[in-house]
This record gives structure tokens, sequence and C-alpha cells, in this order.
């Protein structure tokens, strides 16, 4: 299996957020949206695919599809300080998991959907914040370095949606890593892509807080360890 893959950089450190002995996620994900907005709503340098521009769902996150608010963890930020709040709910869709209501259940919270957000035979609930994924954050900035790179045929393959011919799955394939795109249409007939999602796909969701508490734990040790000698487990472009 190939584990090098030239085009794609390594992400960012945790360890380099952290501010008087804490890790500082508030600053880590605002320089992740920022990178983000860079990436794809640059109209120097617009990331084409097909010939077709690539852009973020410019839907903004709406804090108030739940009767209650579903951020059930202060770990890393609260209402007040937020970094997705007032930004597009793609962003939010990309450094988040979906929570479910068996799990919720689970947790012992009871959560109350308007009826215009109750999705018709499923038991999913919409993505908040508060199901923050440090990996799925910190593997953002992989997803331009994949569109532009849809031509290495060894590294990346494209999966055409079985039910809509207008999207298609990007996986990177030695990293388990996909983009959902869709291609809309401008009133003028200009077609582009939106992102409708992307994310590392082998960590399961109810491990989530395992997964986070696993890179905090690194990035101290890290930290505390010599420069240099480690590295971000499982998503460094020199890991398998």
């Amino acid at each position: 299996m190939q584990t090098k893959i030239d085009w794609l950089p390594n992400v960012k450190r945790l360890e380099d957020y952290i501010e008087n002995g804490q890790i500082n996620f508030v600053k880590f994900i605002q320089e992740q949206i920022q990178d983000l907005l860079n990436d794809f709503c640059n109209d120097s340098s617009p990331v084409l695919l097909n010939g077709l521009r690539v852009r973020l769902n410019p839907n903004i996150l709406n804090c108030e599809k739940l009767r209650n608010k579903n951020c059930y963890n202060s770990n890393y930020f609260i209402c007040e300080n937020c970094p997705f709040v007032g930004q597009m709910d793609i962003i939010n869709h990309i450094c988040t998991i979906e929570q479910n209501t068996k799990k919720l259940k689970k947790q012992g919270v009871k959560i109350a959907l308007k009826t215009e957000f109750k999705k018709k035979g499923a038991k999913s609930v919409p993505r908040t914040p508060g199901e923050f994924s440090i990996p799925r954050t910190l593997l953002s900035s992989w997803i331009k370095p994949v569109i532009l790179n849809v031509d290495d045929s060894e590294n990346v393959k494209i999966i055409p949606d079985e039910n809509d011919k207008n999207e298609l799955t990007i996986e990177l394939i030695h990293r388990k890593y996909r983009i959902h795109l869709k291609k809309c249409k401008e009133k003028s007939g200009k077609q582009f892509y939106i992102i409708k999602s992307a994310y590392y796909f082998t960590a399961p969701k109810a491990l989530i807080e395992e997964a986070n508490q696993k890179y905090i734990d690194n990035a101290y040790n890290r930290r505390n360890a010599i420069a240099g000698v480690s590295a971000t487990p499982c998503i460094d472009n020199n890991d398998t």
C-alpha cells in the first residue's frame, strides 16, 4: 500500500494551540474555518472540478432548529464563544458528527424537534457544534488538495451517486477520506458544485469522545516530549 502522497499536506498540530496549559479550541477552530473560507470563497483562485467551481454551501448555521439546543458538550467551547455561530452550516457539518435519538436517549437527554426539521423515516437530529470532532476538523485541510488532484487515479477515485446524477463522492483511497459534492445551477444557467460533507469514515461515531481525548492526550504528550519526535496518529500524510 502506498503510504506517501506527495500533494497531500500534513494537518495542523493541536499542541500549537496550547496556551497556559490548556488547548485553545476556539482559536484552533477559527483558524480551520478561515482556511476553508480562503480555499473555497476566494474569487481570485477558485477550486475547479471538471471545469466547474467548487463552493461551500452558503446556508448559515441555524441554532434555533431545536426547541432545546443540542450542544451538550462544553469541554471545547460554550454558546457565548462558539466559533461556529454565524458561519456556514457546512463548516459545522464538516467539523462535527451526526447525533441520533437513540444515542441521546442513552445519555438521558430528551430532545424536541420542530416539525419542519424532522427527517421523515430517520432517527437523526440536526448536526450541531456540540458534537465537535477533533479528527474531522483537523482533516478539513485535505478537502481542497483532494479535489485538485482527482486525476491521480492511484490515490483518488470518483464514485457517482446511483440515485442522483448530480451528486458524486471523491474518495482518498489510502486515507479513507471522502468528500460529497452536488452539482447545482445558478438562475443564469451557470453550473457549480457545492460541498455537502467531508469526513474520515473509519472512526465509529459512538467513540468520538474517546477519539477526541486521544488527540488531546497526544498533543500534551508531544508538547512535553522532545520536539519533532512524534506524529499525529492516523492522519499525517506519512502514516498508513
